[in-house]
């Protein structure tokens, strides 16, 4: 009889391929193939389909915009700036529109708004308040808190159903301009990337707002003076920053950066008169939860986790009577609405809502700067009577249910543009070459 020789231990190639394999088994009791190294359940299917369909989604309705982007913006630039302005605010708008309809159709929400009556005294012909009349006639820096990386979805989706997106311009850390497409299609309609490092982001932000002033257009900025979000990692950091300067720490937000947002709004305050300050919350936390770890941008759209209701805190401020021109002041007049972001916030985690009190929005606030301002307002009309003067203090609310009716068919037919002009690129490429 023939036998083979056996080859030695360290020769047989079969033994680290068969080890290097998962080993499957069939659990009897829940009925499901499971392995040690791919344990795959029908859950993360469903995850990992819902996430491509959002993702080809987001390249279906913005990758023919890009292009159309690239092609034609650098162009318009040496054209007509004019020209270039609208095809700009018509994409702003455009993306507000696929942002608002891809949130509620992924995230379905309620908005709920609170704010003194008497900067929103303002309705609109469906007699909703107008939370943003003063931005849309006259300009606006809207400055809000940081608490998850979808803050700028629903900054953005608001911008649309308040009739702003086309003027939105935000300021941005410089790592999301390198984000594939989106990054690109962002700086190409004017979003301000910053390395934050201030001797190098001076400069970009003066050239952006010089451009912004030469605009005969108006313009809502969006910045978040805290720079990032709420996590342990920056928590701690804010922490070592109030020990060394003497103030009190944050459970809730970030120690703002001062400099860059007093930069912001003096270097604007012609062109955006009006500083909107708003403070954001979402439902489902609880006072010791990491908002950024409970709702980050994939579990949104993939596990179906994601805030219900986004309570939304609105205080306005004219720039040039009602904020301090002074850095040094400015920069404790920041803090300090900061330190009241973080009370409102440990309000609502414990209540479900911001404060209807409109006492408990002064508790904060420090005793000079208060006078101050107390002061000015109460010189800037002595007419106002008493009884006014409580009902201007009484804080509104609102709730409403975002909606983007028809919005698949309505937005099929919005890209079947771009798509059939690169088509038409296309063709007449092929005809001449």
């Amino acid at each position: 009889m023939l036998s083979l020789p056996q080859l030695p231990q360290s020769s047989r190639p079969v033994e680290p391929v068969m080890q290097a394999l998962p080993r499957l088994s069939f659990n009897k009791f829940s009925g499901k193939l499971a392995s040690t190294k791919f344990n795959i359940t029908p859950h993360k299917i469903i995850r990992v389909f819902r996430g491509l369909i959002v993702v080809l989604w987001f390249l279906f309705c913005v990758l023919p915009f890009v292009v159309l982007q690239f092609i034609y913006f650098p162009i318009l630039r040496r054209l007509n700036k004019n020209l270039l302005e609208i095809a700009t605010q018509l994409l702003e708008n455009l993306f507000g529109y696929f942002i608002a309809g891809t949130m509620n159709l992924y995230c379905p929400h309620k908005l709920v708004f609170t704010g003194k009556k008497s900067d929103f005294n303002y309705f609109r012909p469906d007699s909703s308040i107008d939370w943003f009349k003063m931005a849309n006639l006259h300009g606006a820096v809207l400055m809000s808190n940081h608490q998850i990386y979808a803050d700028w979805l629903y900054l953005w989706a608001l911008g649309y159903y308040y009739s702003f997106a086309h003027y939105i311009k935000f300021v941005a850390k410089y790592e999301i301009s390198k984000i594939p497409i989106f990054g690109r299609a962002l700086g190409l309609i004017g979003t301000v990337f910053l390395k934050r490092q201030w001797e190098l982001d001076k400069p970009l932000l003066q050239s952006s707002f010089d451009e912004f002033k030469r605009s005969d257009n108006k313009k809502i900025l969006i910045i978040f003076p805290e720079g990032t979000t709420v996590n342990p990692k920056f928590i701690k950091k804010s922490d070592e920053f109030a020990d060394i300067n003497n103030l009190k720490k944050t459970n809730h937000v970030l120690i703002p950066k001062t400099s860059g947002t007093f930069f912001c709004i003096q270097a604007l305050k012609d062109k955006m008169p009006y500083l909107y300050d708003l403070t954001i919350a979402y439902s489902g936390l609880s006072s010791n939860d990491c908002p950024e770890y409970s709702y980050p941008l994939t579990r949104m759209f993939t596990r179906i986790k994601y805030p219900k209701e986004i309570h939304i805190n609105i205080s306005r401020y004219s720039i040039t009577s009602q904020v301090p021109l002074e850095e040094e002041i400015f920069s404790e007049w920041l803090i300090d609405k900061y330190h009241l972001k973080d009370t409102m916030l440990d309000f609502f985690y414990k209540n479900n809502h911001f404060p209807h009190d409109p006492a408990f929005y002064s508790q904060n606030i420090d005793p000079k700067l208060s006078n101050s301002f107390k002061s000015h307002l109460d010189n800037s009309d002595p007419a106002k009577t008493s009884s006014e003067l409580n009902s201007c203090s009484e804080i509104i609310s609102e709730t409403i249910i975002p909606s983007t009716s028809f919005f698949i068919l309505k937005a099929l037919c919005i890209i079947s543009a771009p798509y059939s002009i690169l088509y038409l690129h296309y063709f007449l490429f092929s005809m001449i070459f």
